[in-house]
């Protein structure tokens, strides 16, 4: 099963704060993190994956545009009745080449969507919970970083 990494905001637009292992993890990292305050509203998402596509229309529109300022008229219906088929099979074949493309050049996206975005009102249990949680991992954290550390 494929982990899911979590990621928080306090403005919905930028998820700064992650990637974090589990949902409850994240509310509490963000309450602690912004002393965030009752009312308040937080997010939180999951990290959504995200694949670059090229399109065979636009391919098509192109190679009809410069072949018509190229030759003229002559060229004006050139592509024009190409089937669906004809066009998915166009877009599978130029985004394995593009795919490959990107690969042999470090081109690969590390950039990525947060999906299932949730908007959360911070209350006053939360924010215990919170707390208490964050500070509990920090004293591990400490104590770990101690015995690192002998």
């Amino acid at each position: 099963m494929e982990e899911t990494e979590w990621f928080f905001s306090t403005s919905e637009e930028y998820f700064s704060g992650g990637p974090i292992d589990t949902k409850e993890a994240a509310i509490s990292e963000c309450i602690c993190e912004n002393d965030s305050e009752v009312n308040d509203i937080i997010y939180v998402g999951f990290k959504g994956e995200y694949l670059p596509k090229v399109f065979a229309d636009s391919v098509i529109e192109s190679a009809q545009e410069d072949a018509y300022e190229e030759v003229g008229e002559a060229a004006e219906s050139w592509l024009s009745f190409v089937k669906e088929e004809e066009l998915l099979d166009l877009s599978k074949v130029l985004n394995e080449v593009f795919y490959d493309w990107l690969s042999r050049h470090s081109h690969i996206p590390h950039f990525y969507p947060i999906k299932g975005v949730e908007a959360i009102a911070v209350t006053q249990e939360l924010i215990d919970s919170s707390v208490s949680k964050y500070d509990e991992d920090r004293v591990k954290f400490d104590s770990d970083r101690e015995l690192d550390s002998v």
